[in-house]
């Protein structure tokens, strides 16, 4: 008979309890004998009948071994729940799960082990190690379009590469199965650490193969900073941050002086061009983006020369050297702008446009020009002969015109072959985060992964949930290739721009007609929101909100036999007189063709000259109605359509803006303000908005404040923005 155990242990183990709920369990192990504390039997009895062996065993627990652990528990913060069951004090009250008990239990490890515990955690048959994975011998290596990034995970003395535990991370699912059938916990700050590396990584055996357009998300990741030792060199920042670009001079030929922020965004648009990077530049409208990237083309066209003299003399001294043009892509209304552009600014450039019915199809046509000016519609059309030519920039001016990643005009630029891709907005991001996507994707491809996934991962948690996490990782991608500076930045560099809001009131008669109005769509609107929901009612809510706009503005505009005026032209006629005995030119916006016509009518009766722009005037007509308007002195007033005329012109000869009615988007009308506050404008520029006072004009410039966060959101460490909701629409029509 055996009498005494060869060995006693005290074990703690996670397990769960008949109704399931987690929780630690106390238990004392004699040799083959396993018993809780709460166990009332004194003497253990049993039979072994072990090959080659048949023998009683018969052991007497050992009260004061048992009584040392079960005393000793309290020093760990245990509390006793049940019999021999356990919780940690700062869980107690929360009802913890099985991985909770586990987390606890393996950051305590050597402490527990130290007093003599052997840990154990059992769950549906699956046993866990109870010990904390460490990240160890972490390496980042430099190859010509990579950073390779190798780990291993170190788990109970054994290695893994890091690479292994990718899938884990992605699907967040913390349970890792060992070769040997164990599950380890993995550590839930991992998600949020290393997830974006392997989103955007790529594997490859056992390394983590990062994009260097992806470089944002290592410098000052949690991974390198682990070792102190580990970063980015200062060349790689250079190279690829763009924090420091290159200190190439403007190219010779640019016959203009940039200004020290001009001489930045043009190194810094050579420092990703030579690295072969994509580029936003985002400045605010009127700081000269153009010409910036007229003195790039100018450099890079000069090194080409330069490049191909040295690298081909041995071709003969009457070979031209093979230069490749750069293709600029706009709005037709903008082709006159860049055409007066590059020849006031870059003389010796050689400069075609590929536009009209006639134009050329075959490629010699594009090989004997620097720079061929096109528009969206034209790229859409030609697209089969476009793929086929290698241009050195190709430059998309106005990219917001590209947001919709669904639209043809993105599917066809995202084709063109270039060295470079670069984009030009005043407003990267217009109504949503979705804008972003498809002009990013267009410069580099793959920077923000497929659409559905940049969804899910930045565009609902930002827009919905105020994710100020996920806003900053972001950013962190995008830094590299977006550059923004806005007018306040450069302030002392331009003249000063006022603002004024001019409320104006309406009469009886027209206040008496839009009340009547707005209660006829606020209850048809109502209703078929409450039966159908907002999704469903969207052209019902566009027609009766563009309907009150313009009644806001004239009731004449909706209904011809409206008897009597309007609060707001009368005011608006009155300011053009005062500007007008000044000798001031005005430029005079609305989204409203109609509400144009009330002051091209009024101009005609009082026999005033004046310029007018729309959709309606033909393109080969407008660069003449822009020219009238600049060198004529009898044109003071220029009625443009916020959408024809609201971007790309420049109109510095006017130093005052009319907005005549508020737009949804704030950003348009800062497009319409930047016509004639940008570079080149030595007057103080006045930015006069109209709005009728209680009308729905006073509900969108609220509206506007809103939406016009999510601009700043992505590009500064701002406020979040949400979309227009019941709420919203509720305030519009009260």
């Amino acid at each position: 008979m055996k009498t005494e155990p060869a060995e006693t242990k005290a074990i703690l183990s996670v397990e769960r309890d008949v109704h399931g709920d987690a929780a630690l369990q106390l238990l004392f192990n004699y040799d083959r004998f396993e018993v809780t504390e709460a166990s009332t039997q004194d003497v253990l009895v049993a039979l072994d009948k072990s090959p080659g062996t048949f023998r009683l065993q018969r052991f007497q627990r050992d009260e004061d071994f048992e009584k040392q652990y079960i005393s000793g528990l309290a020093a760990f913060g245990l509390v006793k729940i049940r019999p021999a069951t356990y919780l940690p004090e700062l869980l107690r009250s929360e009802k913890p799960e099985f991985e909770d008990l586990i987390d606890w239990m393996a950051q305590r490890r050597n402490d527990l082990e130290k007093a003599g515990l052997i840990l154990r955690a059992v769950d549906e048959k699956q046993e866990f190690i109870t010990s904390v994975p460490v990240l160890k011998e972490i390496s980042l290596r430099e190859n010509e379009d990579w950073f390779d990034l190798k780990a291993v995970v170190e788990i109970n003395g054994k290695q893994y590469p890091f690479s292994k535990f990718a899938g884990n991370i992605l699907r967040g699912e913390r349970n890792f199965r060992l070769p040997d059938g164990k599950i380890v916990l993995l550590p839930e700050e991992w998600f949020t650490r290393f997830a974006d590396l392997f989103e955007f990584g790529e594997l490859d055996e056992d390394l983590l193969r990062i994009h260097k357009q992806h470089h944002g998300l290592l410098e000052g990741h949690p991974l390198l900073t682990m070792d102190k030792g580990l970063s980015l060199r200062e060349d790689e920042k250079q190279a690829y941050l763009g924090i420091e670009e290159s200190h190439v001079h403007p190219p010779e030929g640019l016959n203009a002086d940039l200004r020290d922020y001009q001489i930045k965004g043009f190194r810094w648009l050579h420092t990703l061009s030579s690295n072969g990077l994509g580029a936003c530049l985002a400045d605010d409208m009127g700081l000269g983006k153009t010409l910036q990237v007229i003195a790039l083309i100018l450099k890079t066209r000069d090194e080409q020369v330069t490049d191909s003299s040295d690298g081909n003399s041995q071709l003969g001294l009457f070979q031209e050297p093979r230069r490749l043009p750069s293709l600029i892509v706009m709005a037709p209304s903008l082709i006159y702008n860049w055409e007066n552009e590059l020849h006031k600014f870059a003389p010796d450039i050689h400069v075609r446009k590929h536009l009209g019915q006639r134009r050329r199809s075959d490629k010699s046509f594009f090989n004997q020009a620097d720079v061929i000016l096109t528009t969206y519609g034209v790229v859409r059309n030609d697209i089969k002969l476009l793929r086929e030519i290698e241009f050195n920039h190709v430059v998309l001016d106005e990219s917001q015109l590209i947001k919709n990643a669904r639209s043809v005009s993105f599917q066809s630029v995202r084709q063109l072959k270039a060295r470079q891709r670069i984009v030009l907005t005043g407003t990267p991001v217009e109504n949503s985060l979705t804008d972003l996507w498809s002009q990013l994707t267009f410069l580099q491809p793959g920077l923000l992964g497929s659409q559905k996934f940049f969804k899910q991962e930045f565009v609902q948690p930002i827009e919905q949930q105020q994710d100020n996490g996920k806003l900053e990782k972001l950013r962190k991608i995008i830094h590299p290739f977006i550059l923004r500076r806005t007018k306040e930045e450069v302030s002392p560099e331009l003249p000063e721009l006022t603002r004024r809001i001019h409320y104006c009131e309406m009469n009886e008669n027209h206040r008496s007609y839009y009340e009547e109005q707005k209660s006829l769509f606020r209850n048809r609107i109502l209703d078929s929101v409450s039966r159908s929901g907002l999704d469903k009612n969207h052209l019902l809510i566009l027609r009766g909100l563009s309907h009150l706009r313009q009644i806001a503005i004239h009731p004449g505009l909706v209904n011809p036999d409206f008897a009597g005026d309007s609060g707001k032209t009368e005011q608006v006629k009155f300011t053009l007189e005062q500007l007008k005995s000044g000798g001031k030119k005005v430029l005079l916006f609305s989204p409203f063709v109609r509400h144009l016509n009330l002051y091209k009518s009024h101009f005609n009766e009082v026999n005033q000259e004046f310029s007018y722009l729309t959709g309606e005037i033909p393109q080969h007509k407008r660069a003449e109605v822009i020219r009238k308007f600049e060198n004529h002195s009898g044109h003071r007033s220029f009625l443009i359509q916020l959408k024809t005329g609201g971007s790309g012109l420049n109109l510095t000869e006017a130093d005052n803006v009319f907005l005549l009615d508020p737009w949804w988007n704030p950003a348009a009308e800062e497009q319409a303000i930047a016509r004639a506050h940008r570079m080149g404008q030595k007057m103080q520029v006045f930015a006069w908005r109209f709005i009728t006072k209680d009308s729905i004009e006073e509900k969108i410039l609220r509206l506007q404040e809103k939406k016009s966060r999510l601009a700043s959101d992505i590009l500064e460490q701002s406020g979040l923005s949400s979309n227009l909701s019941e709420a919203d629409l509720d305030e519009l029509f009260a």
